[in-house]
């Protein structure tokens, strides 16, 4: 069970056009704030609703997102790393290439994203559920993943290597050509998805398969 961001029913709008390290956003709504290229380490946002806002390409490492839920808008090349997620909803949102490295993430819902190319080596993942997510090229090598579920996602060439996974369900995701095979362990998948998987299976584990 993921528990859901807790938001307000109503809350102030807010405008806050430049961010500044150490910053504490709570209890408001931000329409369609501009923060792509700026830099705001260890930024607390908190009880808000950020509606389509420009992140493209802003530093917002080592920072804190509790009870936040995020409403389309452009991510891409945002840095997330060394962050904490908790209570996260992230809708509708384009996220190519987005930094999560380090970061903890814990009941956060990602639902039609746009996330290839993302980064989540070493990152810490519980309660989870990436839905209808393009994460073609992710990169989850050396992440812990626990109650994680990717409905009906594309995973395709997405790194797992030495990853640690407890009840991760890949049930529905298109899985070919993915890295880091061995570190799969622990997860769930179909038989379907196990045919697509058995030569890159085959191969980690040096395996020689020969036509009859």
């Amino acid at each position: 069970m993921i528990a859901p961001p807790k938001i307000p029913t109503h809350l102030e709008s807010a405008d806050i056009a430049m961010l500044e390290s150490a910053l504490s956003i709570e209890g408001v709504l931000l329409p369609q704030p501009k923060w792509a290229g700026q830099t705001a380490k260890r930024l607390q946002i908190e009880s808000a609703h950020l509606s389509s806002p420009d992140l493209t390409g802003a530093n917002l490492r080592d920072g804190s997102w509790v009870d936040v839920r995020v409403g389309g808008g452009e991510l891409s090349g945002l840095n997330l790393a060394g962050s904490v997620l908790r209570r996260v909803e992230i809708l509708h949102a384009r996220m190519s290439g987005a930094i999560f490295a380090e970061t903890q993430l814990r009941d956060v819902v990602v639902k039609g994203a746009k996330l290839d190319l993302a980064n989540f080596r070493f990152a810490k993942l519980s309660n989870v559920k990436f839905s209808h997510c393009m994460l073609a090229d992710a990169d989850f090598g050396t992440a812990r993943l626990e109650n994680v579920t990717f409905e009906s996602c594309d995973l395709t060439a997405a790194d797992f290597f030495g990853a640690s996974l407890h009840k991760v369900d890949l049930r529905g995701a298109a899985v070919a050509s993915l890295k880091g095979i061995l570190g799969l362990k622990g997860a769930i998948v179909s038989y379907d998805q196990m045919i697509i998987l058995l030569p890159e299976l085959a191969a980690a584990l040096g395996i020689d398969i020969k036509k009859d």
